[in-house]
Parts: C-alpha cells; sequence; structure tokens
C-alpha cells in the first residue's frame, strides 16, 4: 500500500509505503514507486513527474516513508522529480507481489487530499 502521509503539501510530499494491513512495517520488497497525473478518461497513462526503482544491486527500503524526489540509496532514478501543480496525481509501487496505486490531488493552496479516492 502506499500514499501520502498525513501532513504533506507541494513543497514536503512524503509517501507512507507499507505491508498492508500493519502500516508500521516498511514494504521492503518494493522495486520502484512512481508518480504521474492522472489517466484521462480514455484511460491513456498520464505524464510521469518522478520514478525511482531498485535495480538489481539496489537496497531494500528500510523505512516505510519515502520523501518525494529524494533518491533511496543504491536506488536509480528514472524521471527526476518535476515540480507538481495543482492537479489530480498518482502514486505507484512496485514489488513484491504487491503494486499498488493510490490517487492524490494537489490543492492551489499547496494542500494534498488523498481522501476523495
Amino acid at each position: 500500500m502506499v500514499h501520502p502521509e498525513q501532513g504533506s503539501n507541494a513543497s514536503h510530499l512524503v509517501f507512507h509505503a507499507f505491508v498492508y494491513p500493519d502500516s508500521l512495517r516498511p514494504n521492503r520488497d518494493l522495486s520502484g514507486i512512481s508518480v504521474r497525473a492522472c489517466r484521462a478518461a480514455d484511460r491513456v497513462e498520464g505524464r510521469v513527474f518522478w520514478a525511482v526503482e531498485r535495480g538489481k544491486r539496489g537496497a531494500r527500503i528500510e523505512d516505510r516513508l519515502i520523501e518525494y524526489g529524494a533518491e533511496p540509496a543504491k536506488w536509480i532514478v528514472r524521471q527526476p522529480a518535476v515540480v507538481l501543480t495543482p492537479g489530480c496525481y498518482e502514486v505507484r509501487t512496485q514489488g513484491g507481489g504487491i503494486g499498488a496505486t493510490t490517487i492524490f490531488w494537489l490543492s492551489r493552496d499547496g494542500a494534498i487530499d488523498s481522501a476523495r479516492n
């Protein structure tokens, strides 16, 4: 599972990636995380705003909190972070058979809202 951490905003966006149902245990099998624009009605994938992946020699995530734009130790940046503007986004995780997607919204005042998904 993954979602924006409570208290996140446009200038400090943190994702909480964990193994369901225990939100205290990080998903150590996580192999990738990306942030994209929400899909259009025709299901076309949105623009990628940030993407990192573990790669063959990458370290496992030891923390359940991952900051937008940060590069986890020994991970590969596939898309450097782009400044997010107000709108709809998807955060996706891959790995360990636990792929997850959560939709969140960035408002004009910089607040993050993921309660609508």
